[in-house]
């Protein structure tokens, strides 16, 4: 996407609105340009900071090590694909399968990906829930991003959903998952559900945000 020098430059000073999408999902799709990275923000959410968006660059950081053999990755929530963005400029270069339910939202992740990258993207419109009950391969590293505006959807905190994620890994696989906290006590279940699909997980918060690492 061609913006003008002028307000790339504006950019590094405040976010600078380039462009505002609709979709059946989300009735504003803002996109900004924000200290020469992408975001993409919802009526009460940022679904995309670049190479900045904290939730999956401290997970990713935890895990560095861990990391450096991965070959493919399942992002579940794409975004403008932050997970593609941080990995790539971590050095690493797996293959991608990311699912959005939100057509706007993923072809928009798509036009803005660097063209180099689309060879090893296989993007993917669908519910992620529909879509863990596919067929479909085990991967070495599966993102849960999943979010309508600041909400996690029902399904996720579940046992069938995260057992489903763990099925899914292969073995000494990892999973991440970001959620924001609605209350005490919901945030108390997830964590139960956690200890019986992925004993032994780690969180790491930042408030209302939790993100919740683990491994097969």
């Amino acid at each position: 996407m061609h913006v003008p020098l002028y307000k790339r430059l504006v950019s590094f000073l405040y976010p600078v609105c380039v462009e505002r999408r609709f979709s059946s999902i989300h009735p504003v799709l803002d996109l900004y340009l924000h200290r020469n990275q992408w975001q993409l923000a919802t009526d009460d959410s940022i679904y995309s900071d670049g190479r900045r968006y904290r939730p999956l660059l401290s997970a990713f950081k935890k895990i560095r090590k861990k990391l450096s053999g991965v070959n493919n990755v399942l992002v579940l929530g794409t975004g403008l694909g932050s997970a593609v963005h941080i990995l790539e400029h971590m050095g690493l270069h797996p293959a991608y399968t990311l699912v959005e339910l939100d057509n706007t939202v993923l072809k928009m992740a798509i036009e803005l990906m660097p063209r180099n990258r689309l060879r090893r993207i296989n993007p993917v419109c669908m519910d992620a829930e529909i879509f863990m009950h596919t067929i479909k391969p085990r991967y070495q590293l599966i993102i849960c991003d999943v979010f309508i505006n600041r909400d996690v959807p029902a399904f996720v905190p579940s046992i069938t959903f995260l057992e489903e994620c763990k099925k899914t890994l292969q073995p000494s696989g990892n999973f991440i998952l970001n959620y924001i906290e609605k209350s005490k006590t919901a945030t108390s279940e997830l964590r139960q559900l956690m200890d019986n699909a992925f004993p032994g997980y780690s969180v790491i918060e930042f408030g209302i945000n939790k993100i919740f690492v683990a491994a097969v």
